[in-house]
């Protein structure tokens, strides 16, 4: 009877030792927990918006967009516009009234047909658009014209004037002789008053061409070539070059 008291107060003592040492694993433990020594505490996500990472892009020293292609440039709109305007210049509009490449192609009855014009390279020009009173009246006396009558638009060709004025835009020089043989050619009739060194042309219409440009070819450094477009979409090609300075005219044909 004893002895059963003995092993029952045995068993009750154990199980006591068991449940205090099993609560003071669960201490240690959740003191190791909040102390961040075994299992970290789960980190806080942030709902502020954060800057993005700098992307780093790695630029040439020579961009390469900004390379000169090795074939020359054309149809840039501000070329088309410049030239458009160019070869619309009164003084320029005159020769691309013929075809021509070399000197006898020129075609100067209609290089001076109307209203001529030399413009100085600073911008003045040298002659008036009108013939004076008293050359009117003596080229009309010289004709055999009543002052009276109706006369349409009188122009005026200095020679030496003239001559300068070819030598300028084309390069080639004409003496005086053929000067007055390339003024007559083709039918038409100039006057020659030996006191004034003048020829005059007696016309009512002009031969200007509407044109507009539509590609321009680079030839070289001084030289290009201007493509255009006149009178119901014909097309033709005026060649110029920089030469001191000036632009020279060297030929001009139709396509």
């Amino acid at each position: 009877m004893c002895t059963s008291k003995r092993i029952y107060s045995l068993s009750v003592i154990f199980v006591l030792v068991l449940t205090v040492l099993s609560g003071c694993q669960s201490i240690s433990a959740a003191q190791s927990n909040s102390n961040g020594l075994d299992n970290p505490p789960m980190e806080t996500v942030s709902t502020t918006p954060q800057p993005s990472p700098e992307i780093i892009i790695d630029i040439p020293d020579e961009p390469v967009f900004n390379n000169k292609p090795d074939e020359p440039v054309s149809n840039a709109d501000y070329d088309l516009d410049y030239y458009t305007d160019f070869l619309r210049d009164r003084m320029n509009n005159r020769f691309i009234r013929f075809e021509y490449c070399t000197k006898d192609d020129l075609n100067l009855a209609l290089v001076f047909y109307e209203g001529f014009l030399l413009k100085a390279p600073w911008g003045d020009y040298f002659y008036a658009k009108n013939i004076s009173d008293i050359e009117r009246t003596e080229l009309l006396a010289y004709l055999g014209i009543d002052d009276n009558d109706y006369i349409e638009d009188i122009t005026r060709c200095y020679v030496p004037e003239a001559i300068d004025f070819i030598h300028y835009m084309t390069g080639y020089e004409f003496s005086r002789e053929e000067l007055g043989a390339a003024l007559n050619a083709g039918g038409y009739q100039w006057t020659y008053l030996e006191d004034r060194d003048a020829y005059y042309f007696i016309c009512g219409d002009t031969e200007y061409r509407f044109v507009t440009c539509d590609e321009i070819v680079k030839i070289n450094e001084e030289r290009q070539e201007i493509y255009y477009t006149y009178e119901a979409g014909q097309r033709a090609v005026l060649t110029i070059e920089e030469i001191d300075g000036r632009i020279v005219f060297l030929s001009n044909r139709y396509l």
